[in-house]
């Protein structure tokens, strides 16, 4: 069975086509974009149910409001914008001791280029156990730190990409991004000090 050809129009060509009622053009941004946006907001809820719904609300504003979608930035910061405010809002009903049910922390410590299994069994223990240190100290972190992490470090956004996101300056975001990774850090050696 051949594969079906990739879309290939941008991110802002699909809503233009997602404005004009072509509900395909949802789908591929949708593929695109899903599992960014649920990782910001499972970092926001810390709850991988509430995460979902975020996902689903995010992507039901972009069909109700794709007529009025004007760039300004780029169409995946929209996007951040959309789930980072409904994440907000779901995340007041949610726990706040519930723990991230999913393997957010497991991609930031491939990105730390931690885990990288391979070789003898003692590599891979000390590389299971700095992935245990990081989940954990990522837990630690307030809201604010963790979803200005996930999308500097994780997502790849630009400062000036974050900021419009976060609705700050840049040189906030810049702030936020240094205090957010010293408190990481503190946070996963006092994770290695203890038994």
């Amino acid at each position: 069975m051949p594969l079906e050809p990739i879309d290939t129009r941008s991110d802002e060509d699909l809503m233009s086509a997602i404005a004009e009622g072509q509900h395909e053009a949802l789908g591929e941004l949708v593929t695109r974009h899903q599992a960014s946006i649920f990782r910001l907001a499972s970092a926001v809820t810390r709850d991988s149910t509430a995460a979902e719904d975020v996902l689903q609300d995010t992507f039901l504003a972009v069909l109700r409001s794709a007529t009025t979608y004007r760039a300004g930035g780029t169409v995946k910061s929209w996007l951040f914008a959309i789930a980072r405010r409904a994440a907000w809002k779901v995340g007041r009903g949610v726990a706040i001791e519930k723990p991230c049910e999913h393997t957010l922390l497991e991609d930031l410590g491939r990105a730390a280029g931690w885990g990288q299994e391979g070789g003898d069994a003692e590599s891979i223990a000390v590389a299971n156990e700095a992935r245990r240190t990081l989940r954990d100290a990522f837990e630690t972190l307030s809201a604010d730190d963790r979803e200005v992490l996930v999308l500097r470090d994780l997502e790849g956004l630009a400062n000036e990409e974050a900021a419009r996101v976060l609705g700050i300056d840049v040189p906030a975001v810049k702030s936020r991004i240094h205090r957010a990774r010293l408190r990481l850090q503190a946070a996963c050696l006092a994770g290695k000090e203890q038994p």
